[in-house]
């Protein structure tokens, strides 16, 4: 049923579009239902839904013996809202409560919603992950309401949904990995390459990755590329033992502490996201190592340069108004009928390189904090 409103109500709309850029005027001719029926390949059930929502509008008349004729013209510079409907922006909850603490979020959706509004859209955001089944009544009551265009899923967070959202032009972003074409986000592996490579020139031969238990196997593979092509380019053996990821419920500054209490630890150490980066500036905090003198650092994201820190971490930064734009531009292309990219798009960030990395220093400081205090217990 919701597909079914799904298709009237679009229709409805590029039958706006197409009265006001070809600047149809009242008692110009309009196409007849089989004209129609043979252009847009629907039922004609479909085709006179959608006239019959244009004769509400008062835009079309429809009388025996003449056919449909236009009734009123648009100006499109007058009357965007009647030319274009809502698009459905839909986030993660999880994503949504970051609050303050999530620029990368804000700064997508800034981006996305002003590349909507230059062609016309609305734009509605909906959070999903708390509920599902109420996720699902709101969707479902949502696209009855007919005006719903297109959706930009920012995140993981649409999978659930698919079956309700397969008649409605899609445009997926900002996930690990390319899960659905069209997709626009970040290339995690090429992030990794940079960031790792640029402390493998620093003289780091030692130097960890470190992963949340939020990545899933196909993005860990894209860290674990990008660090191993890292080293190959430059010709320095890849060690895989020194890829972790946590577990589900594990402490991260318990796993990094683990990783830096070890004889052989990292002399340098990537950060797959901010709260990697955070966790690893509180477990060298706790051990006394000190940033970027015992321990260098790179992390990837907007939100890593805003952790409080007394060192700048460098990290590699995704244009996320970038990317927003380009997610809106995609997805008017793809409610218009043109398609959407069958390949990824990738959108290049920028490196920004501060504080938290220098050479290594040519003696590994002891850590401290990790042996029994008492002498007795030592010897045990």
């Amino acid at each position: 049923m919701h597909s079914t409103a799904f298709k009237y109500s679009h229709l409805a709309q590029k039958l706006r579009r197409h009265i006001a850029s070809n600047g149809l005027q009242p008692g110009d001719r309009f196409p007849t239902e089989d004209e129609l029926v043979q252009e847009h390949g629907l039922s004609r059930i479909t085709i006179r839904k959608a006239l019959s929502l244009l004769e509400q509008d008062g835009l079309l008349s429809r009388k025996r013996k003449v056919g449909t004729v236009v009734n009123r013209a648009i100006e499109e510079s007058l009357d965007l809202h009647l030319i274009r409907g809502t698009v459905l922006i839909l986030i993660a909850n999880a994503r949504a409560e970051m609050g303050e603490e999530d620029h990368a979020l804000s700064s997508v959706l800034r981006g996305l919603e002003r590349a909507l509004a230059d062609r016309g859209f609305t734009a509605q955001i909906v959070g999903l992950g708390r509920d599902e089944q109420k996720d699902r009544s709101r969707i479902a009551q949502i696209l009855h309401r007919g005006d719903i265009e297109g959706v930009a899923a920012v995140g993981n967070c649409v999978d659930r949904y698919r079956d309700l959202l397969h008649a409605v032009p899609m445009v997926n972003s900002c996930t690990f990995v390319p899960d659905a074409m069209p997709w626009v986000g970040l290339s995690v592996e090429e992030a990794t390459f940079v960031c790792v490579g640029h402390m493998l020139d620093q003289g780091h031969r030692r130097v960890a990755a470190v992963c949340g238990p939020w990545v899933d196997s196909r993005a860990l593979a894209g860290f674990a590329n990008g660090a191993k092509r890292a080293h190959e380019e430059r010709g320095v053996p890849f060690h895989r033992s020194l890829l972790y990821q946590a577990f589900d419920g594990e402490s991260l500054p318990d796993l990094v502490k683990d990783i830096l209490s070890a004889p052989d630890r990292p002399t340098a150490i990537f950060g797959e996201d901010w709260r990697v980066c955070r966790a690893i500036l509180q477990a060298a905090e706790q051990l006394n190592l000190d940033i970027p003198r015992d321990l260098s650092l790179t992390g990837i994201g907007q939100n890593t340069q805003y952790i409080a820190s007394s060192v700048g971490i460098t990290a590699y930064v995704p244009d996320n108004e970038k990317t927003g734009e380009e997610i809106g531009r995609i997805l008017a292309g793809v409610v218009d009928g043109r398609g959407g990219p069958k390949e990824p798009v990738f959108v290049p960030g920028r490196f920004i390189v501060r504080e938290s990395v220098v050479a290594p220093a040519k003696e590994l400081p002891v850590v401290r904090g990790q042996l029994p205090e008492n002498p007795e217990e030592r010897g045990n």
